[in-house]
């Protein structure tokens, strides 16, 4: 969930422009489907982007990220092992600052978000 974007959508147009250049496939939105008053958040509110990446989009994807990526992360503890389904499906997570290694991202991160936000902030 990107928490900026309940706010301004430039952080989540920006979020689906990181998400589409580092997995190579268009970015789909994703709208709340329940309040939650601890978070602020209303339902129909658009709030995440995820991408679905199949065939050689996939293979080009995760060569990236176990050969440049997660070397350069320090604490980086692993996939859990019970993030995957019986159908090799796997899910996970990475600190924004890791997203930012991605050959793609690395020199122009910042441009990509309203008033010059550091990625730090986005997550």
């Amino acid at each position: 969930m990107v928490r900026q974007a309940m706010k301004d959508s430039a952080y989540l147009h920006a979020a689906g422009m990181v998400v589409q250049s580092i997995t190579g496939v268009r970015a789909s939105v994703h709208k709340s489907k329940e309040n939650i008053s601890m978070w602020e958040l209303r339902s129909g509110k658009t709030i995440s982007v995820t991408a679905q990446v199949k065939g050689r989009s996939a293979y080009r994807f995760l060569a990236q990220l176990i050969d440049v990526v997660l070397p350069r992360i320090k604490d980086w503890k692993g996939v859990a092992g019970g993030s995957g389904d019986s159908s090799g499906n796997i899910t996970f997570g990475m600190p924004p600052e890791a997203v930012s290694m991605f050959p793609e991202i690395e020199g122009g991160f910042s441009p990509l978000f309203p008033r010059g936000t550091r990625c730090s902030r986005v997550g």
